[in-house]
């Protein structure tokens, strides 16, 4: 059993400078410890922004850093990373994302 995760829940520092809060950290703390209770391994999903921008990276609209032939090709390339998961383990009990992020955003990016 497994879940796909934003690679931040599991590594806060690769989100954009400054815009973790502790209230998110509490989240994603709660959130590793009930896969780990249930025996749930969480994979994490590849990171566009962290892969194309850096880790250490200023927070930013999608428009204005991220519209590019570039960034659209290595999404291409990530998600059949991600279908090649699915293929191999099977379908993940669910994907879980976070807020404020252009590729993981659940309601807002």
């Amino acid at each position: 059993m497994y879940v796909l995760v934003s690679p931040c829940i599991l590594n806060p520092d690769l989100r954009a400078r400054g815009i973790t809060r502790q209230e998110d950290l509490g989240w994603y703390s709660r959130a590793a410890e009930r896969c780990r209770r249930f025996g749930i391994e969480m994979i994490p999903l590849p990171c566009p922004e962290t892969l194309y921008l850096g880790a250490d990276r200023e927070p930013g609209m999608f428009l204005d850093r991220l519209n590019t032939p570039e960034f659209m090709s290595l999404l291409g390339n990530l998600e059949e990373e991600v279908r090649a998961i699915i293929r191999e383990r099977g379908p993940p009990l669910c994907i879980i994302g976070v807020n404020s992020s252009p590729a993981c955003g659940i309601d807002a990016t």
